[in-house]
């Protein structure tokens, strides 16, 4: 044991905010939406584009509609 006092559970990969992530997801899919259009747009797209999860979209957006009316 190397003696560092570690807290309990995982260690956070990086010190985002919810900012951050809403603000990445926001980027990401309009870069696609621009490109592909809104149908031809998924979910899985936009959250691989971002690199976040997919249960974190639906965290920060009700839906994907919801997700198009953020402005």
């Amino acid at each position: 044991m190397t003696g560092e006092n570690r807290g309990r559970g995982r260690p956070r990969k990086t010190e985002s905010t919810y900012a951050d992530t809403r603000n990445d997801l926001i980027r990401s899919g309009l870069e696609l939406l621009t490109q592909n259009g809104f149908l031809a747009t998924g979910v899985d797209a936009i959250v691989k584009n971002a690199n976040v999860p997919k249960g974190s979209f639906y965290y920060y957006f009700k839906s994907k509609e919801d997700y198009a009316q953020t402005g």
